[in-house]
């Protein structure tokens, strides 16, 4: 056993590499992903030299395990091993990386608040940022819109800002219902938020960030329990803010909504899966799955296969095809769809018991904050894992940091609910 001093030390990394993930995130997607690796890898010296090994005895572990084995060997069987491996081999730093925010919750009483301060502070950062750039050109830091109808703030020209405001708001809103604050405090914060966080991502021009947004709007006046007026004034106020969004903004109306009817081709013969540009990848990759319908074609292998002439069609490659499913299927095949879709459909069954029980008024816990939260990270989680939305690569660093990092905090709170 080591000595207490030598557990502080490590803890306090663990606190100091899970802390600085999302505030990282602002500079790039280097280090955030060297937090990830930092922060698993002294997960892993705390867990083997304190022989706590009991970290790694449950479901998400075995799932996880046996999906990177899959995926590991499927990139060394690929056609092209190196390229392959550039997704599946170091995979694995995900798991220890939410194991790592599991530890911290168990072991430093203050990890979640300070968390909470620094993903809260980011977030409101990111707010300000682009509206700055909104209304002046550029924000605060001088970088220009790289599109003129489109907002990225500090991202420059990786137009993503949309992506990752609808995909922290979540965890924001979970954690604020989750301490103990007044009722009335807590409903004007997060409808304080939504509504400035709606006009923001409207204006990123992020068409799949606003639908996340507005489904978890839905999954979340769906699930939580209590708060009746905020459920009433989200419903009322919601289609409110939405229309002077829309007034306020021809411009980004016109790319978000009308261009997105067009590019479908709502009001032409020819009619398109989500856009043009968007159906000659899917057809891509399902060309790709009928080939290999098992196994797939390796992790990462869609952005060389695409250019062969059996695949190959007018905006038919990119480095993925925009859609996790399609992605899975066409290269790691059934089985690691299997995998995927069973972890969603999992969800999915969880959340719909959980709403029959809140109508029912069945099987309702004592402690509605836990709660609450729970299911405000699972659908978090579902909508991250969506399947009728462009989405980005699946294996893509810095989209996985922020689909595996809700995954820690999920874990943590369902032993504070089944040590209730």
């Amino acid at each position: 056993m080591i000595s207490s001093d030598s557990n502080k030390i490590l803890l306090n990394f663990l606190f100091l590499f899970n802390i600085l993930v999302i505030p990282f995130y602002l500079t790039g997607p280097f280090l955030p992903d060297l937090c990830v690796s930092l922060s698993g890898l002294f997960f892993l010296v705390y867990v083997i030299k304190n022989k706590e090994f009991n970290y790694f005895n449950n479901f998400y572990t075995k799932i996880f395990l046996i999906f990177y084995v899959y995926i590991l060997f499927r990139s060394l069987f690929s056609q092209n091993i190196h390229l392959s491996l550039e997704s599946s081999l170091f995979y694995f730093r995900f798991l220890f990386f939410t194991l790592s925010t599991y530890l911290c919750l168990l072991k430093i009483e203050s990890f979640k608040k300070y968390f909470f301060i620094t993903l809260f502070a980011t977030f409101l950062f990111l707010l300000f940022d682009g509206f700055f750039q909104l209304f002046n050109g550029t924000n605060i830091f001088g970088i220009e819109r790289e599109v003129p109808n489109r907002i990225s703030g500090v991202f420059g020209e990786e137009l993503v800002m949309g992506s990752f405001l609808s995909r922290t708001l979540p965890m924001i809103i979970a954690f604020i219902l989750f301490f103990k604050i007044k009722d009335s405090f807590k409903s004007f914060t997060i409808l304080f938020i939504l509504g400035i966080s709606f006009v923001l991502i409207f204006v990123t021009g992020e068409r799949a960030a606003l639908f996340n947004f507005i489904f978890f709007i839905f999954l979340f006046l769906l699930i939580i329990q209590g708060f009746r007026y905020l459920k009433l004034f989200i419903l009322f106020l919601g289609p409110l803010v939405v229309l002077l969004t829309i007034y306020l903004n021809p411009i980004f109306y016109e790319r978000m909504i009308k261009k997105s009817f067009e590019q479908m081709g709502i009001f032409s013969e020819t009619k398109y899966l989500i856009s043009k540009y968007h159906q000659p990848l899917y057809e891509a990759s399902y060309k790709m799955f009928l080939d290999n319908k098992i196994f797939g074609h390796g992790p990462k292998l869609f952005r060389q296969l695409c250019s062969e002439e059996q695949y190959i069609a007018e905006y038919s490659c990119n480095t993925h095809p925009h859609n996790t499913y399609l992605q899975l299927l066409a290269e790691t095949g059934i089985v690691g769809f299997l995998f995927v879709s069973f972890v969603f459909f999992l969800l999915i069954y969880i959340f719909f018991k959980k709403l029959i029980n809140n109508i029912r008024k069945k099987n309702l816990t004592n402690n509605i904050n836990i709660e609450n939260e729970k299911f405000t990270l699972i659908s978090l989680i579902i909508i991250n894992l969506w399947p009728l939305v462009p989405t980005g690569s699946f294996f893509n660093n810095w989209l996985s940091i922020l689909y595996f990092l809700p995954i820690g905090f999920l874990l943590y709170n369902m032993k504070l609910l089944h040590h209730e």
